[in-house]
């Protein structure tokens, strides 16, 4: 077994890529884990994170595969996005109890903002609590992940939250959501079908980019707006129903839907913008309401 022992803090990628290193032992003296340090130690089975360290920056152990179990001591006061993505065998997340700004609540096996609710690491066996009210970044690149039920309470799910979790086929979101974030399913390329409830007003921009197993979509009432690109090459999409209630389709919102056959515009539209149903070549029947002012 490999054995690290540095007392210096950790530059960008100090460490990335060292695929034979079985463990590391960081000193007290460390402040901060940056940005990439050990993403991609693909071997790394074993980290000690001391009570001292208070920043562990963006995708600092991404990619860590053989990584099971972590501690996040309670001087941590900031976390970074994709930390721990791509660790498959992650199976074990504890915050420690005295943490004032992160928990671990009811043994959840996730990192939970206490401020907000708001739920940003998961692994292989979380489980949400129904005390979280938002999440984001927290299961992308679960390649693992298959099915999961977002539980009543849920009202936002944000940025990237289920981004590149390539073999999921089924989510169900709960009647509390409101919005749908940008990149929030971009890459999702199993996901068959999804139903976005009636609560929800807002699509972000990529949100469902790439869902190339998507063939059907219902956009109900509530929706206002829908982001740039948000179904950007969901090549699988043979059909979507736009609600009374959008006003917007945003740039390149249905680009590149090759097998995209039937769209209905309701009257609410009032504005199409560029490329929104950019080269969808199996486009046979459009529908366009009445209230579109510009194309």
């Amino acid at each position: 077994m490999i054995k690290i022992v540095f007392n210096v803090i950790n530059k960008r990628c100090a460490f990335m890529g060292c695929i034979s290193l079985h463990k590391v032992v960081i000193p007290s003296s460390v402040t901060e884990i940056d940005c990439g340090a050990f993403s991609g130690c693909n071997s790394l089975q074993e980290v000690v994170i001391p009570n001292g360290v208070k920043k562990i920056d963006e995708i600092a152990f991404r990619g860590c595969t053989s990584l099971h179990e972590v501690v996040i001591p309670s001087s941590v006061t900031e976390i970074g996005s994709g930390v721990f993505e791509g660790c498959s065998n992650l199976a074990k997340i504890t915050v420690e109890e005295d943490n004032v700004i992160y928990d671990s609540r009811e043994g959840c096996n996730a990192i939970i903002l206490k401020e907000t609710n708001c739920l940003i690491i998961s692994c292989r066996n979380t489980v949400i609590p129904s005390s979280v009210t938002r999440i984001i970044w927290a299961f992308s690149g679960r390649t693992d992940l298959q099915e999961i039920v977002i539980p009543e309470g849920v009202t936002i799910i944000g940025e990237e939250a289920f981004r590149d979790c390539t073999n999921l086929r089924k989510i169900v979101l709960p009647s509390s959501i409101t919005e749908i974030g940008c990149n929030v399913f971009l890459g999702c390329t199993s996901l068959q079908k999804i139903v976005i409830p009636s609560s929800v007003t807002k699509i972000g921009h990529d949100a469902f980019r790439n869902c190339s197993s998507l063939c059907e979509i219902i956009l109900p009432s509530s929706i206002t707006s829908i982001g740039n690109c948000a179904f950007y090459d969901c090549n699988g999409l043979e059909s979507v129903s736009i609600g009374n209630g959008v006003t917007t389709i945003g740039n390149n919102a249905f680009s590149y839907c090759d097998l995209l056959k039937k769209v209905e515009i309701s009257d609410t539209v009032t504005t199409i913008y560029e490329y929104a149903f950019y080269s969808d070549i199996a486009l046979s029947e459009l529908t366009i309401g009445n209230g579109v002012k510009v194309i």
